[in-house]
């Protein structure tokens, strides 16, 4: 059984009301393969999933949420940066001032960056699905 690297999904959350389905998505996408070729799977780390943001909201400003958020993702990228891994970057991230900055410390850090079409060309036409199925 061979062993995967860390994936790190980057792409806007704030401001965009359908990142979770993107997100999500896209972990599944790398889940199915991952079972496909046999890989164990390592670590994914899905900014989605890790981020209690209603909780959050409750007690901190919008830049205070972001910098925690960023910081605890950074960790992440360092981890990566220690060992092996890719940035995959998902559609928006251009516009997005968090995954920029993600982005940059990849390339900074010789992080290998990949796009999620570029891996998956299924991913317009599944997205496309999930969007429907929630009714977007």
């Amino acid at each position: 059984m061979k062993t995967t690297k860390i994936i790190y999904l980057s792409g806007p959350i704030t401001g965009d009301k359908n990142f979770q389905i993107k997100f999500r998505l896209a972990k599944r996408l790398f889940c199915e393969r991952f079972s496909r070729e046999n890989i164990r799977s390592g670590f994914i780390h899905n900014p989605a999933e890790n981020q209690p943001l209603e909780e959050m909201k409750k007690r901190k400003t919008e830049s205070e949420i972001w910098a925690e958020c960023m910081y605890r993702d950074v960790k992440t990228l360092t981890a990566i940066r220690d060992g092996d891994g890719y940035l995959i970057l998902l559609p928006g991230w251009e516009n997005s001032k968090g995954a920029c900055f993600e982005r940059k410390l990849a390339v900074e850090w010789c992080i290998p960056i990949r796009e999620i079409g570029d891996l998956f060309p299924e991913w317009d036409e599944r997205l496309k699905k999930e969007m429907e199925a929630a009714g977007e």
